[in-house]
């Protein structure tokens, strides 16, 4: 596992203590709001740590392909968020990062 990967984890787990969950009108919780992603998108490896996990999915522990199809599917929140998303992003960091040594 590439070590941008876990570190847009890491980095992804600790944005959950600045934009902690709601609760919708209906009661259902929502844990990656609009403001939660567009927070997530400011890594520097976004969008190719993104990348990774797609074409990876099958490697990652505990990984179900059928609950990840399920949940997509009958999730608005997850529908209303999920385009906005971006598939790629920069190849390289330049400069330091989120959890980067120097």
């Amino acid at each position: 596992m590439p070590r941008f990967f876990v570190e847009w984890i890491v980095f992804h787990e600790l944005l959950h203590h600045v934009h902690p969950v709601t609760r919708l009108p209906d009661g259902r919780r929502c844990v990656h709001l609009p403001a939660f992603r567009d927070a997530e998108r400011s890594f520097p490896l976004h969008g190719r740590a993104f990348a990774w996990e797609r074409g990876h999915l099958d490697v990652l522990p505990g990984f179900d392909p059928a609950q990840r199809l399920r949940s997509s599917a009958t999730s608005p929140a997850r529908a209303a968020t999920s385009s906005s998303v971006p598939s790629s992003g920069p190849k390289s960091r330049s400069g330091g990062g989120p959890l980067t040594r120097k």
